[in-house]
């Protein structure tokens, strides 16, 4: 009797189990349940529903191909060995996949107002403090460029010290719960006001004094305003980053990073650049940082990309943990002339080529980095200063602590985004609330002399976007993946529509990418030691 219960059950699972397939293909819908990607040597299937990738061998790659393009109205028409379709489906079954359940909402923005408020108002990670709109550079790709369609436009404003100081009140005040704490200085070129800096560094420690949670600074600047007095306090600061913009050699700085006079930077900087590395050298014990930011610009070429790594690689005076992030121009801030579209002449970039209507993608860099990866087994501490270091890194550990789970689960993250004010809160010269430096033109979220706006960030940035983003996202496999964030989507007046629409095939495609990359590094056993304490083995 048990027997034939346990049997009733199994025909009962299987049955439902076919269905729900069944269903998702009727509706032109299947392709949510999952993607399939390739490497050089297998083909392996990732599943939205519990985050799991399974290898596939020929007969189930023609299978999960037929339900996820709905070739036919029913899995039981796919034509192939009844056997192994039976087979197939009890694998399927025990593992809970192609289950995926429709998401009607986002798990962690669906927040009453209590519990929003109860949030942002105790859990605050960090302060980025505007503390100028001058800047003495004006760099092709900027964001406050008249050009980008996000821009910010340039400012002659200064915040004020009255201003920063009660920014940090606020932020002490909104921060007693956060697992830790940390303030930002932004520009405009941040150095302009070093007085305003040293000031607010000062009064911040000793505010933070009864914090056990450490409290960190960080700047970002083009260096060329840095003195010796300037760097030997910033090496003082417990916890200090400086992050220098220097976009790698003097050709390279040189055709995107001028004066705003014209003029040449990297002679300036470079030499700055130096100064700041010889006195931390002189200070190994010392907890301030150093690191690069470079911004990859046209030609996208792998020559420049070897021109530029050797550049840094070459630098035998740099700091023991400096690092280097690399990244494209922000969508929209530079015309690139055309040059993406002249890769597709060349064999070389044909991997990530793509282009449908009036959408041109290529992604040189990424390219790049995984045949530098590929070729140097891994990475190491050996070529931690190499371009590729960070960018690869990055991916990795996104993919290696990806959601997995045995159980199909209903809550969705939200895209990449984060919750307004609590990861990051922007304040500008005026005492303006932004969610973070990147938003451009987006609405505001409160001032220092109201607080946070609870409403503005319910309707813009949760109730909107949500809305907005849903339609998208409910059929598409990379929900789980997907790194879109406030940044690229938001207008003065909410959510950019038509952008946040062209933009998802490319998401889609770059994650795809990243997935093959992940595993055909795990078929060739490349050394990723170096992230044990970051990767989930």
């Amino acid at each position: 009797m048990t027997n034939i219960m346990c049997l009733r059950r199994f025909f009962m699972c299987r049955n439902n189990l076919i269905q729900i397939i069944n269903k998702e293909m009727n509706n032109n819908t299947a392709k949510r349940l999952g993607t399939i990607f390739d490497t050089g040597n297998s083909s392996y299937f990732y599943d939205t529903g519990t985050g799991k990738v399974i290898t596939l061998d020929k007969e189930s790659k023609h299978i999960l191909s037929s339900i996820l393009k709905s070739t036919n109205d029913s899995i039981e028409k796919i034509d192939t060995d009844r056997n192994y379709l039976n087979y197939f489906l009890d694998f399927i079954e025990q593992e809970n996949l192609l289950q995926a359940i429709e998401p009607l909402s986002f798990s962690h923005q669906n927040h009453s107002k209590f519990k929003l408020e109860k949030i942002l108002n105790n859990e605050m990670e960090q302060l980025i403090l505007k503390v100028t709109g001058r800047c003495n550079f004006r760099c092709k790709y900027c964001i406050y460029n008249e050009e980008f369609q996000h821009n910010c436009n340039f400012e002659n404003e200064d915040m004020s010290s009255e201003m920063a100081k009660k920014a940090v009140d606020f932020y002490y005040d909104h921060s007693s719960n956060s697992k830790y704490t940390a303030i930002t200085f932004y520009g405009g070129e941040p150095l302009i006001k070093f007085d305003l800096i040293k000031e607010v560094i000062d009064y911040s420690i000793y505010k933070f004094r009864d914090r056990s949670n450490m409290l960190s600074f960080s700047l970002t600047s083009n260096l060329s305003l840095i003195t010796e007095e300037m760097i030997d306090y910033f090496i003082s600061v417990p916890n200090f980053n400086l992050v220098c913009s220097l976009d790698g050699d003097r050709e390279s700085q040189n055709s995107y990073r001028q004066f705003a006079d014209g003029t040449n930077t990297f002679e300036v900087v470079f030499e700055k650049f130096k100064l700041i590395c010889d006195k931390a050298n002189k200070e190994p014990d010392s907890s301030f940082s150093l690191s690069a930011n470079m911004v990859f610009t046209p030609p996208y070429t792998f020559e420049k990309l070897d021109r530029v790594n050797n550049f840094y690689s070459s630098l035998n005076f740099l700091p023991k943990d400096f690092s280097i992030m690399i990244t494209y121009p922000d969508e929209g801030s530079l015309d690139d002339g055309g040059f993406l579209q002249t890769l597709k002449d060349d064999d070389r970039y044909i991997k990530y080529f793509v282009n449908e209507s009036d959408l041109v993608y290529s992604d040189p860099l990424q390219q790049w980095s995984e045949e530098k990866t590929m070729k140097n087994k891994g990475l190491d501490s050996n070529n931690k200063n190499n371009l590729y270091f960070n960018y690869i890194k990055s991916q990795l550990i996104r993919i290696n602590t990806r959601y997995i789970s045995d159980n199909v689960s209903a809550n969705y993250p939200f895209n990449g985004c984060c919750l307004p004010g609590m990861r990051r809160l922007y304040v500008d010269t005026k005492g303006v609330f932004y969610p973070c430096e990147r938003v451009g033109k987006s609405p505001s979220i409160g001032n220092i002399d109201d607080g946070l706006d609870y409403e503005s960030i319910e309707k813009y940035y949760i109730n909107e976007y949500e809305s907005c983003s849903l339609k998208y996202c409910q059929n598409c496999w990379a929900i789980r993946l997907c790194g879109t964030c406030y940044a690229v989507n938001m207008l003065e007046n909410g959510i950019d529509k038509d952008y946040h629409e062209k933009k998802c095939d490319l998401n889609r495609l770059r994650i795809k990418n990243q997935l093959a990359f992940y595993h055909e590094a795990l078929e060739k056993e490349l050394d990723f030691s170096i992230l044990k304490d970051e990767f989930l083995y």
